[in-house]
């Protein structure tokens, strides 16, 4: 980073921390009665009752690779795109792949058998294209693959419609990059 930007960044640093004032206890107490919209996903009880999930609140899911951080996540992204957008951006795995496991978790067949979708019983494509049916319907599931930078990831989600509650869920946070610097 050259000496410029450094400090730009200092200075922009500086000038947020200068507007940054202690709370008043009226402000506090106002903030205490305020009621927020819980985020609930019927079908997780256990998770309603332990992450006691809200609008605006940000949940990070790390763990070692394979670990099923992308399961759960969709998971999640399939029970909360009933009631809210849902903006995927999925940097790790091909689309056709993230497409197989969501219908297979809205329609309760493994993956596994989705990957041979024409050999699979009438009965099983039926199941899974009403599945499929149910989550384009509402029209709640955005999936973006491939995003790559954060002034993409920002301008997708600072463009998506702000009057109403939506969901982010950005997979896998390693491989989104910065054009500003050399990190990624």
């Amino acid at each position: 980073i050259d000496f410029d930007t450094m400090r730009r960044n200092i200075d922009e640093i500086e000038s947020i921390a200068s507007e940054v004032k202690p709370m008043t206890k009226s402000e506090y107490m106002a903030g205490l009665m305020k009621r927020i919209e819980r985020l609930d996903m019927k079908h997780y009880n256990d998770f309603n009752a332990i992450l006691n999930l809200q609008l605006h609140d940000l949940l990070t899911i790390s763990a070692e690779t394979s670990a099923g951080k992308t399961a759960l996540a969709l998971n999640f992204l399939t029970e909360l795109s009933k009631s809210y957008d849902c903006l995927y951006f999925n940097m790790e795995m091909p689309e056709a792949q993230i497409l197989r496991r969501i219908a297979g978790i809205k329609a309760n067949i493994p993956v596994a058998e989705i990957e041979d979708f024409e050999s699979l019983s009438l009965k099983k494509r039926e199941t899974i294209e009403k599945s499929v049916s149910e989550i384009t319907g509402g029209n709640h599931l955005y999936l973006i693959n491939d995003p790559q930078t954060i002034d993409y990831l920002s301008g997708v989600i600072s463009g998506h419609d702000q009057s109403k509650p939506f969901v982010v869920v950005l997979d896998h946070m390693g491989f989104i990059s910065d054009p500003q610097t050399n990190y990624g």
